[in-house]
């Protein structure tokens, strides 16, 4: 135990170098256990293994140009109201999709006060979903 308190007084920048690098990998890891940003990928394995449900928050029109199946849309700006709809999901991982992941930044904060401890946000949003390929309907 000596030589380790040695070691660090007598390499004291790079104990704090190592330090600051832990402490930012776990900063980073956080997030994906209890929310924050999810990839396209890691949404379909969410959406998958999880049963995930997708929230659209982009505006009617877009929706229905395409969206990730079995979304439940609700645009941003009608969030507020429909609160008690989004309640059923409240156990399950949320994932909450716009158009290039910007605004679903408040829905997550949103939702998250309300109860909900498993809510994601697409990276990128739909944008992102659509440049890694990955699968979209329309009604």
């Amino acid at each position: 135990m000596e030589q380790f308190a040695a070691f660090v007084l007598d390499h004291a920048v790079l104990t704090f170098l190592f330090l600051g690098l832990l402490g930012a990998l776990v900063w980073t890891s956080i997030p994906a256990v209890g929310g924050g940003q999810v990839s396209p990928a890691d949404a379909v394995r969410l959406m998958s293994h999880e049963d995930a449900v997708v929230i659209d928050l982009r505006p009617d029109a877009e929706f229905r140009n395409g969206h990730i199946v079995n979304a439940v849309h609700v645009p941003i700006d009608q969030i507020e109201g429909r609160l008690g709809r989004l309640g059923k999901y409240r156990q399950k991982p949320v994932i909450a999709a716009c158009r290039t992941g910007q605004q679903s930044a408040n829905a997550v904060k949103r939702l998250r006060t309300e109860g909900f401890e498993r809510v994601h946000r697409l990276q990128g949003g739909m944008m992102a979903w659509q440049s890694a390929e990955l699968p979209i309907t329309k009604d």
